[in-house]
């Protein structure tokens, strides 16, 4: 083309071939040069524009790129490769709606341009359309099986959507064909333990971590795999690398403080639940757990302001009530105590446990029959529990009503055979009744 150039310098097809040739050859701004000749002897040659904005959209210019697929397109209005291209150098600069439309035109006007679907899945999983993103990924996959991109994209709008074994499929088969994707690796995690697999979490968590840099986000996740099984002291580990990289992460410290309330490490709990409480004095759950600390640590006035806290923001939780109940108690406000208990089984009367330490508090006022009565609907909800039972049999017998108090004992020692003392009070009440 240079000889022929140099005999009719305005031969456009010259230019196009040089222009093409400089192209593969990575040249491309001396490419554009060749295409700007062209454009000087045929300014209504498509193609010319179209090969101009592919070297413009690969030197990274996609402004210019896009005004010149605009450009072919106003020759061609029919011109899918151009719509395609303009739609890919769009989503580029994140102009995600404008892109959509370009790559609609490419696929009306070349329905079988599959790779349209490929970049629609990634922008409308960007823009959180996960059901369209879910419904291009898989037009892409049933002609293109083997990208590992597209069924990660899949598997995290999956993700997005709940569909958490749908999730697992789709991510599953990305690792098969690229084992090395953190993000997948990361979503696969999370949909296990969102199914309760948290073994399996735990080791794609670990995979995450081994093949991409160290992320505060995936080493919360994992932390948090290893508390849901028990393993508090990993877990902390865990918590405390995130917390390295991301000093604030408020829910980091909280799962560290309640992992340690767990280890029965009240103090630690304590210093990562105020910190919580530093980034967010509204979490309900610190507070509660600030309470469970400070009453375990035997710092109960504390405690009760905690629990009034936890109240004040969420008054539906039982649990709150019922540990200020505790609480109370531990204190010798007995009254104050059976309110929080009356508190805990208006929200959940089926509440055993806040029925039986409400009966206890009422022994301790000296309101023995309503004692007794407490305890009776404890053990409709808890029929099993030797303890109530042998609370009521001691608050029959100080009511004088020994037959009952026999009854209940045996229950009592039906349920707990080694337990000395049902079997002591039992010996007493037999005495009473002068049964020898």
């Amino acid at each position: 083309c240079e000889r022929l150039l140099a005999i009719k310098f305005d031969n456009a097809e010259a230019w196009i071939l040089k222009g093409i040739a400089l192209y593969e050859l990575g040249r491309f701004k001396d490419a554009i040069s060749a295409y700007d000749h062209a454009l000087m002897v045929d300014p209504r040659h498509a193609k010319v524009y179209y090969n101009k904005g592919i070297a413009l959209a690969d030197m990274g210019r996609h402004q210019e790129a896009i005004a010149a697929y605009d450009k072919a397109i106003e020759i061609v209005p029919d011109y899918a490769r151009a719509f395609y291209n303009k739609g890919i150098s769009l989503y580029e600069i994140n102009r995600f709606d404008e892109a959509l439309v370009a790559f609609d035109k490419a696929c009306l006007f070349d329905p079988d341009d599959i790779w349209v679907w490929y970049y629609k899945g990634f922008i409308l999983a960007r823009q959180d359309k996960s059901e369209a993103a879910v419904e291009a990924a898989d037009t892409f996959i049933r002609h293109e099986p083997g990208h590992a991109d597209i069924w990660a994209i899949k598997g995290i709008a999956l993700y997005k959507l709940g569909r958490y074994n749908e999730a697992i499929l789709a991510l599953q088969q990305a690792l098969t064909l690229n084992p090395e994707m953190p993000d997948a690796l990361l979503h696969l995690g999370l949909s296990y333990a969102q199914t309760s697999r948290h073994p399996d979490a735990v080791e794609a968590f670990t995979k995450a971590l081994e093949t991409g840099p160290s992320s505060a986000a995936i080493l919360y996740q994992r932390g948090l795999a290893l508390f849901h099984l028990k393993e508090y002291r990993e877990a902390n580990a865990d918590f405390d690398h995130a917390l390295s990289l991301e000093p604030e992460n408020s829910d980091a410290w909280y799962r560290k403080g309640v992992s340690s309330v767990f280890q029965s490490r009240y103090e630690d709990a304590l210093v990562a639940l105020a910190r919580t409480l530093d980034l967010d004095s509204n979490h309900t759950g610190s507070w509660y757990y600030r309470g469970i600390a400070l009453a375990r640590l035997g710092r109960h006035k504390e405690a009760v302001d905690s629990f009034e806290n936890t109240l004040a923001l969420d008054p539906d939780c039982a649990s709150a009530a019922y540990q200020e109940g505790i609480s109370y108690a531990s204190l010798g406000r007995f009254s104050e105590a059976v309110a929080a208990y009356d508190h805990a089984i208006h929200i959940s009367p089926g509440f055993a446990d806040a029925l039986y330490h409400k009966g206890y508090a009422l022994a301790k006022l000296g309101r023995n029959e309503d004692a007794v009565m407490e305890y009776n609907r404890a053990l409709t909800h808890d029929p099993v529990n030797a303890q109530t039972s042998f609370q009521k049999g001691a608050l029959l017998a100080k009511l004088g009503r020994y037959e009952e108090a026999i009854a209940s004992f045996d229950k009592s020692i039906c349920l707990k055979p080694d337990s000395a003392q049902p079997h002591y009070d039992k010996g007493l009440a037999l005495l009473k009744l002068e049964r020898f």
